[in-house]
């Protein structure tokens, strides 16, 4: 599971993204400049609905002991809905002042993947989104897209709505997406119950399915308080 930092200064301390600057052009010529933020989806009592992020592993471990041999990371994938949020709105240099919340009506879609490795492969970079790969426990890049659908609630301090220049703007399949996650997340490594060890001329396979908490779940300590 995965669950968004918030900011110093938001109204939660998980489940809300740091700002994120976006620059498009609006019916082909008008140049728009939006700061927008992701929202989790949230229960009814407030606590954030925790990402899912889906990673598995494969560790070989070496004959005759119980030490870890190599491991092999298997894709990660997350698919999530999240809100985008429209905190500041620029339109042909022109800066506008929303009256209340500015976001998309049903939640985005996110969907992203992280490229698997096996650990003695020399392509592998380090930092792994160096090279392109990651895995729960180091980090590394995802790359996929954002379907952001129509935006609700945009009136200006002037009275003008202009939740259908934003929709015509940022809204659509096929985002471009590219997070680099950094490590360690604290996922702690496998390893073969004590006083046990693998059969001289054999390999054991262990797996881990479904990664870790990056970080912590909202009901878990933390040092954003």
């Amino acid at each position: 599971m995965v669950n968004l930092v918030s900011p110093p200064g938001s109204a939660h301390n998980y489940g809300i993204s740091p700002e994120i600057l976006v620059r498009t052009v609006s019916f082909g010529a008008v140049p728009v400049e939006a700061t927008i933020q992701l929202e989790q989806e949230r229960a009814a009592d407030g606590t954030p609905e925790s990402i899912l992020l889906r990673s598995s592993e494969v560790v070989l471990f070496r004959p005759g002991t119980n030490a870890v041999g190599v491991s092999r990371y298997y894709d990660s994938t997350l698919n999530q809905g999240l809100y985008v949020r429209v905190n500041s709105l620029e339109i042909d240099g022109r800066r506008i002042s929303f009256a209340g919340a500015c976001r998309t009506q049903e939640p985005a879609r996110l969907r992203v993947r992280g490229k698997g490795y096996r650990e003695d492969d020399p392509s592998v970079g380090n930092p792994l989104w160096e090279s392109g790969h990651f895995t729960a426990g180091a980090g590394g890049l995802l790359e996929g897209t954002l379907e952001v659908g129509a935006f609700d609630g945009c009136r200006t301090t002037t009275g003008d709505d202009l939740a259908p220049l934003l929709t015509a703007s940022i809204s659509g399949p096929g985002n471009a997406v590219r997070i680099r996650v950094t490590g360690p997340t604290g996922c702690g490594p496998l390893g073969l119950p004590s006083g046990t060890t693998a059969p001289p001329g054999t390999t054991i396979e262990q797996w881990r399915d479904g990664g870790c908490t990056i970080p912590p779940a909202p009901d878990l300590p933390t040092t954003n308080e």
